[in-house]
C-alpha cells in the first residue's frame, strides 16, 4: 500500500500532530512526491477536512518556535514579540515581519 509498510505508516500516523503537519509529513506516509502531497493537502483543504494555516516563525537560532499562527497569509502582523525569547531574557524578542520565516502548514478539521 503506497509503497511503505504498514508498520511504518501507522508509526508516521501516529506521529503526525493533527493541529499541525506539513506537506513533507503527508508526502512521508504515502510515499509519494512533495508535488503529490501538496496537492492532497489542497485538494483536503477545498472540502473542508484540512484548513490551511500560517505560522510565523522566531528567528532567533535558539528558539525557531512558532511565535503567532493565522488562518490567512493578508492577517500578518508586521511586528512580533516572541514571548519564549522574552520569557528567557534573551537580547533579541521583537521582529518585524520580514526578520520572520512564514511556515504553510495544515489543521484537520474535526467536527466536534
Amino acid at each position: 500500500m503506497w509503497g511503505v509498510n504498514v508498520d511504518k505508516q501507522i508509526d508516521l500516523l501516529s506521529s503526525i500532530n493533527p493541529d499541525r503537519f506539513y506537506v513533507e509529513n503527508v508526502r512521508s506516509l504515502l510515499g509519494t512526491s512533495f508535488k503529490t502531497a501538496r496537492r492532497i493537502c489542497e485538494s483536503a483543504t477545498r472540502s473542508g477536512q484540512f484548513k490551511k494555516k500560517y505560522g510565523v516563525i522566531c528567528p532567533n537560532d535558539e528558539c525557531g518556535r512558532i511565535i503567532k499562527s493565522y488562518d490567512k497569509i493578508s492577517e500578518i502582523e508586521e511586528a512580533f514579540n516572541c514571548d519564549t525569547c522574552e520569557d528567557l531574557e534573551r537580547d533579541l524578542c521583537k521582529f518585524s515581519r520580514d526578520e520572520c520565516e512564514i511556515l504553510e502548514y495544515y489543521q484537520l478539521v474535526t467536527n466536534a
